[in-house]
Order: C-alpha cells, then sequence, then structure tokens
C-alpha cells in the first residue's frame, strides 16, 4: 500500500502532462486516491471514443474504462441508470479512467504511458479512407468459369485479407453443398 501511495503522485503528473501533450487534461478528483480520469475530446471525422478502448486492449492495457455521457438510461435490476458506467448524470465530456492499483510499479507506470502516448497518437490521427482489399486471383481449377477451388484455399485467402477463416470456412461448405446439388 505504502508503494502504491507513493507513486500515485508522479503518475499523476506524467499522465496530466501526457494529457496535455495530447490535447486533453487529467480531471481533478481529490477525493479519489487510486483512479484517475483523463478527457477524451472526439475528433472530426475522427474514430468513436470507445475505439480508444478497443485500442488499449490490443496493446494489453486492461482497466481503463471509457466512459460516454448519454440521456438514455439504461435499466439495470429494473433501477434506471442515467450515465451507465459513469459516476455522476450528467457529466458533460467523454472520459477514461486509470488506476493505481496494489502492487503497480514504477516500470509498469512507465509501459503505461509509453503505450498510451501511441494510442492517443493513433486514436487522434484522422481517419483516412477505407483502404481497398487486395484483389484475389481466381483459383486455377480447370473446372471452366464456374470458379471453384479447394476450401483450403478459400479459408486461407479470406485470412490473408483480414476475414475470418471459420467464416469462410462456412461459406465454402454451403458452397461445395451448391456445387454437388448442381
Amino acid at each position: 500500500l505504502a508503494d502504491r501511495q507513493a507513486l500515485m503522485p508522479p503518475f499523476r503528473v506524467q499522465l496530466a502532462a501526457l494529457a496535455e501533450r495530447h490535447g486533453e487534461r487529467l480531471l481533478h478528483t481529490p477525493n479519489n486516491t487510486i483512479s484517475m480520469a483523463i478527457t477524451l475530446s472526439p475528433e472530426e471525422g475522427g474514430r468513436p471514443p470507445t475505439a480508444m478502448g478497443a485500442s488499449l486492449f490490443i496493446r494489453l492495457i486492461s482497466g481503463c474504462r471509457i466512459v460516454v455521457p448519454s440521456s438514455k438510461p439504461k435499466a439495470v435490476a429494473g433501477i434506471n441508470f442515467t450515465n451507465y458506467g459513469s459516476h455522476h448524470d450528467a457529466y458533460p465530456c467523454v472520459y477514461f479512467t486509470v488506476a493505481c492499483a496494489l502492487g503497480i510499479t514504477q516500470l509498469e507506470i512507465d509501459l503505461f504511458l509509453k503505450k498510451l502516448d501511441k494510442t492517443f497518437a493513433e486514436h487522434k490521427r484522422p481517419l483516412g479512407p477505407p483502404k481497398a482489399l487486395p484483389a484475389l486471383a481466381p483459383p486455377a481449377s480447370g473446372r471452366g468459369s464456374g470458379g471453384g477451388g479447394s476450401a483450403a484455399s478459400s479459408v486461407a485467402a479470406a485470412a490473408a485479407v483480414g476475414g475470418s477463416a471459420a467464416g469462410a470456412a462456412g461459406a465454402v461448405a454451403g458452397e461445395a453443398a451448391g456445387e454437388a446439388a448442381g
């Protein structure tokens, strides 16, 4: 506990400086001795705020929670909550939380800040036009213009362009059944 308490003030300072470099700010939460919150301003034509959570998770950062204000209540066990997941019913901006948990080390804080810096840079970068998928050459199956090809080649092609091999395998199975019937 003493280590965490000693690490919290410098962590707060470092986190505030990183947030400021990315046009955000550390929220003032003097009564919370474990967690901190950082604004997450939506960029014009940019990624949705919740994409920040996915980007952090991909970098093996868990525990951060993205809070997006909403006027739509959410019912939990028959009780309606406004801004469910937030600490306030009418907080004016999107934010995400960060904790200085028991057992954390300075090395872990440094690594987190490095990953958060990269995530912020990625999240703030304007979205470009969608990337076109590479064209796939038709398989050389010798079965005429009806396409064909092996299930393995279709699954490999789906995986090569970022698709789901399992989804492609299901589609190939359906395609094979159609060819067998026709």
